[in-house]
């Protein structure tokens, strides 16, 4: 939606066909393999439940790359591809039996697109792409994340109003600030250790907006109290 290319579409249906993409059959053919097996997630219960219910990932390459419903994976950008200039390959500073066992992607300087690290030439992503399918090393945002962001949201806001009745604002202020503080590092943890995408920020918010809403009616029926009572 903000026009940075965080993810790459694995398939394309020409008619009745799934056709893969540049970066997969690059990846494919790298590997030597023949058979890219496409695996669906119409028996993932979240999937069915919240109706995300598509593709799973693919298998080739000698590993399981998972996707999203519409087939897209998300780049991992830790690792960036080596880029080569053509001057060197047409001087001869570098030689051509250097290329070997290599995938090469040409690209112009001018054809740029935005990524989570600025500006980068288009050819950059794909052979990006290329680089983490056969590494198997994508990102993920698995089924789960949106329901459990969901009820999280729900379980915590419900809590921060419960204290918010019960005791002082200040207790559920506290727990709304470990609460964030718990998300973010939730989620930072899970990106590092498991590649997974949780989102943090949007229920981190939605949290904060609920405790300043309970805190200002609580402020609101305080003031009110109090005024009756001259």
């Amino acid at each position: 939606a903000d026009g940075v290319v965080r993810q790459m579409p694995s398939l394309f249906r020409l008619g009745n066909q799934l056709i893969p993409s540049l970066s997969v059959e690059a990846a494919r053919l790298a590997a030597g393999e023949k058979v890219i097996t496409v695996t669906s997630d119409e028996n993932d219960l979240f999937a069915l439940h919240w109706g995300i219910a598509g593709i799973a990932g693919l298998t080739s390459f000698g590993h399981f790359i998972p996707s999203g419903s519409d087939g897209r994976f998300w780049i991992d950008n830790a690792h960036a591809p080596e880029q080569i200039a053509a001057g060197a390959l047409l001087s001869g500073e570098m030689a051509t039996a250097e290329l070997k066992g290599k995938i090469l992607v040409l690209d112009t300087p001018e054809d740029l697109v935005a990524t989570p690290l600025g500006l980068q030439t288009r050819g950059a992503v794909v052979a990006r792409g290329i680089e983490n399918l056969a590494a198997g090393r994508v990102l993920t945002r698995p089924n789960f994340a949106v329901p459990a962001e969901f009820w999280s949201l729900i379980l915590l806001g419900g809590t921060a109003m419960l204290l918010m009745v019960r005791l002082r604002s200040h207790w559920a202020g506290l727990f709304t600030a470990l609460a964030v503080a718990a998300g973010f590092y939730g989620s930072w943890f899970a990106f590092v250790r498991g590649h997974i995408l949780l989102d943090a920020a949007t229920p981190s918010l939605a949290l904060v907006l609920v405790f300043a809403a309970g805190a200002f009616m609580r402020s609101v029926e305080i003031a009110t109290a109090r005024a009756g009572l001259r």
